[in-house]
């Protein structure tokens, strides 16, 4: 893939054979069928054309018998250049996509049945939503399941759960009810904490009007809340103000007793997991209940674990907090421990303040954009210590520009990446335990000295720590 000064980016799928055939694309002689398009008629080979899918071979089939093949009578100019680039795609195997003519690309792509021609397209597309693009990611979503670009649709998914925060309201709003319901259900859905799920969905809720016009929406929307990562308090306090939660108290009371099951015995595990008698008979059941995966959280970015006891000076702390989860970094030698979330063995969630497993440095990473010299942020992150037990981990890095040096921003919000992987039970460090993680450029012009980053990792342990060792699965500090 070759990007040009313009944007556009060229894909290629040449072989050794394509190379010889270029010499013909632009001669008449050999050439024995021709193929109409509005008012142009171009040249070509049926050998060609026949050999790259049967819907061509079959359309060769249809010629007249002076060997014409009318492909559209009424096509706009735009129509016949972007036929024009697909026959020369046929003969070199190399495509120039621009937001112009990738649409009228894929569409034809899908007529002609060429599916590496449409392959492409989709690549082409998915590395610009994978940029952050979510208006674009929502307008594609809609055209996926017409082509089957699953690829892409994934693509799409992904962009929308990674910046669910940020999705511009008209946008949110505009989603339809299985849109709305896929982004729920992705597993890399990433928040500030499920309260912001439960806001956004209001939203959606409010805009269609009264519960009892909308049941059937609160029935299909009400199992993908993930009431358990609430706090108590806070549900309690939502029952008359939020749509979603209202409903759910009056048509679900078994979803929130669940939630409230959970919360308690989050507690009692978490009280008891350190000791060696924890995995006694008595509490068999309630690590079973704890494990379920319903109750895992997303990649929320301010998370409390159930059973956390957070005192009243931290949780003011929390709320005086102008950036939230971020903090504000010199990027000058900066390295920092990240802040983990642990799901023990059990089942119990536990919050490492100052995480024991993996630190990470930043680096500025000096990125040419034309004439413009830009900034990217290159993330290393070293796993720290040894580990008890076999794990696997979700980490999730915004990186957020904030120096007022620099000549001006190119991200319009946060970038948003995630990184999954798995720990083994060893001892000591080797050079594979170094992951790099780079952001797209986000500043240009002058060198930046700051940057704003949320940054924490999510670890599952796959098997439970040595009794009377303290473990990943003990949470001995407090929330910061």
């Amino acid at each position: 893939m070759d990007t040009s000064k313009d944007g556009k980016r060229s894909y290629s799928c040449r072989s050794a054979l394509s190379k010889k055939l270029v010499p013909f694309l632009n001669r008449e002689e050999l050439t024995d069928i021709h193929v109409k398009v509005g008012q142009r008629t171009f040249a070509a080979h049926r050998l060609v054309l026949g050999s790259w899918s049967d819907e061509l071979a079959n359309l060769i089939m249809t010629a007249s018998p002076d060997n014409v093949i009318e492909l559209t009578q009424d096509a706009t100019d735009k129509e016949i250049e972007v036929f024009e680039t697909v026959l020369n795609f046929l003969y070199t195997g190399e495509m120039s996509f621009s937001s112009g003519n990738v649409r009228m690309v894929m569409s034809l792509a899908n007529r002609l049945g060429l599916k590496k021609l449409g392959d492409m397209a989709q690549d082409w597309v998915g590395d610009m939503i994978n940029q952050g693009s979510m208006v674009g990611a929502i307008t594609w979503l809609r055209d996926t399941d017409e082509y089957d670009y699953v690829s892409l649709k994934n693509d799409c998914l992904r962009t929308l759960s990674l910046y669910f925060q940020y999705i511009p309201k008209a946008s949110w709003l505009g989603l339809s009810l299985k849109e709305l319901c896929s982004i729920l259900e992705r597993r890399d859905l990433v928040v500030d904490n499920e309260l912001e799920v439960i806001t956004r969905v209001d939203d959606w809720l409010k805009a269609k009007g009264s519960i009892e016009e909308n049941k059937d929406l609160y029935l299909e929307i009400v199992p993908k809340i993930r009431f358990p990562l609430v706090e108590i308090s806070q549900l309690l306090h939502l029952k008359e103000a939020s749509p979603i939660v209202k409903f759910a108290t009056d048509y679900f009371p078994s979803i929130l007793n669940e939630s409230f099951k959970y919360r308690a015995l989050s507690i009692e595990v978490g009280l008891t997991v350190s000791n060696a008698d924890s995995r006694g008979s008595h509490l068999q059941a309630s690590y079973a209940f704890l494990k379920k995966s319903d109750f895992e959280p997303r990649l929320y970015l301010n998370f409390v674990p159930p059973g956390k006891v957070i005192s009243s000076s931290n949780r003011s702390q929390r709320s005086q907090r102008q950036n939230g989860c971020f903090k504000e970094i010199n990027i000058d030698a900066y390295k920092t421990e990240m802040k983990c979330e642990v799901r023990g063995a059990t089942g119990a969630w536990s919050l490492e303040t100052g995480s024991r497993f993996f630190s990470f440095v930043l680096r500025l990473e000096p990125i040419q954009m034309g004439d413009t010299e830009a900034w990217g942020v290159r993330y290393e992150i070293t796993s720290s210590k040894s580990y008890q037990s076999n794990a696997s981990y979700v980490m999730v890095l915004v990186t957020r520009p904030q120096d007022k040096d620099s000549d001006f921003y190119l991200p319009e919000n946060p970038i948003v990446m995630t990184k999954e992987g798995s720990l083994s039970k060893v001892s000591g460090i080797s050079p594979s335990d170094t992951i790099s993680v780079s952001t797209q450029p986000i500043f240009a012009g002058r060198k930046p000295k700051k940057v704003e980053v949320a940054a924490i990792v999510y670890l599952m342990m796959s098997e439970p720590s040595d009794p009377g060792v303290e473990g990943p699965g003990v949470d001995s500090g407090e929330s910061d």
